[in-house]
């Protein structure tokens, strides 16, 4: 009869002691595609943070812009006195709730914050000046938006 030598011990081997070694568990065992799962998930992460800030600037151009020309109106219909606060120049506006959200979203920026004016200001030659904090918030911050 012949004997088996007792291999129990030497069948238990983790994933990385293979013949293969780490290189074959990290590229076809259960890390690999975890790794890579991780990567695409941080990538789109990281592409979606950019555009959610490109698109509040964009928006908040656009918002600015739209202000601008009734702030030029409000200035021009009243003589260069400039407005008390940034609603004045929106008009009268029926008092029905879409229309006072219509009129709040007007003043908003990309982000939910209100647009300031500061009027008057001598260096510039329309006389006032439109601007949002930017995506931070902080006032007078290093990625405001100004006209």
């Amino acid at each position: 009869m012949v004997k088996r030598k007792n291999t129990s011990a030497e069948g238990v081997l983790f994933p990385w002691e293979d013949r293969a070694g780490i290189r074959r568990f990290l590229t076809f065992g259960r890390v690999g595609p975890a790794l890579s799962v991780g990567l695409c998930v941080l990538i789109a992460a990281s592409v979606l943070g950019r555009e959610r800030e490109a698109a509040g600037e964009r928006r908040t151009r656009v918002t600015i812009e739209r202000l601008r020309g009734k702030v030029e109106r409000y200035l021009l219909e009243h003589d260069g006195a400039c407005p008390a606060a940034l609603g004045e120049v929106l008009g009268e506006m029926p008092a029905t709730d879409d229309a006072k959200k219509a009129r709040q979203s007007a003043l908003l920026d990309g982000w939910g914050r209100p647009v300031r004016l500061l009027c008057p200001v001598e260096e510039r030659a329309s006389g006032f000046l439109l601007m949002s904090d930017g995506p931070d918030g902080l006032p007078g911050g290093l990625d405001r938006i100004e006209f």
